[in-house]
Parts: C-alpha cells; structure tokens; sequence
C-alpha cells in the first residue's frame, strides 16, 4: 500500500471576524505515491530534505512522496476510505467545511498513477 491521502483546511484570512456561514473555508485533497527505497540519503540530514518542484516529489532518508494528484475542494475536517484503497472500487469520504459530504473514488490511470474523481 504506497497511498496516502492528505486533506487541509484554511481559514482565508479577512474572514475571521464574520458570521461563520460568512467565512471562506479553502482546503485540497492529494492523492500521494510513497515509496520506500530502503536507501538512506546520508548527504542530506532530517533538516535539509531533497525536494523535486518539477514533478511534485519530496525524498528523505529513503522514502519518496510524489503527488499523483491534487482537487482543490471545500476545506476538509475529515476524510474516510471505504476499500482497500487498490482498486476503482476504493471510496473516499470528505466531510467538507460547508457542511456536505463529498463522495469520490480513486481511478487508475493508464500512465499508472491514480486520481481522485467525484462518484
């Protein structure tokens, strides 16, 4: 299992002070790749992690994220697979800060990465 699905929340600042229906709640969801090369980066130290911008990937002693995928969506609370996670029949819940639950599931692309659609 090399997924992870990480969801944020923000609170854009200027809003703070209004009625909470009134505030603008922004929040993503990434569908990560992790790997584990079993190889340490002895070069870079836990301070100075190696980032790629170019394609979205981040290695540290061994382990390498890349992002497979990213939605911007309402700011998230909480999220919940229903699967396994392996298969197009993977479901993810996102309870959302305006209130909606939002349903997805994960597709595997040809190129062998994976997206988060709407189901």
């Amino acid at each position: 299992r090399d997924l992870l699905i990480c969801g944020t929340y923000q609170l854009v600042e200027g809003t703070e002070g209004r009625r909470a229906e009134e505030q603008t709640r922004l929040g993503r969801l990434w569908a990560l790749r992790v790997d584990n090369d079993g190889v340490g980066d002895q070069s870079h130290d836990a301070d100075d992690p190696k980032a790629d911008d170019d394609n979205q990937s981040y290695r540290h002693h061994g382990l390498s994220v890349t992002a497979e995928s990213m939605l911007d969506v309402p700011g998230v609370f909480d999220i919940k697979w229903s699967g396994n996670g392996e298969s197009d029949s993977s479901l993810l819940g996102h309870a959302a800060a305006d209130g909606q639950l939002y349903v997805y599931h994960l597709h595997h692309n040809t190129a062998g990465t994976r997206t988060l659609q709407i189901a």
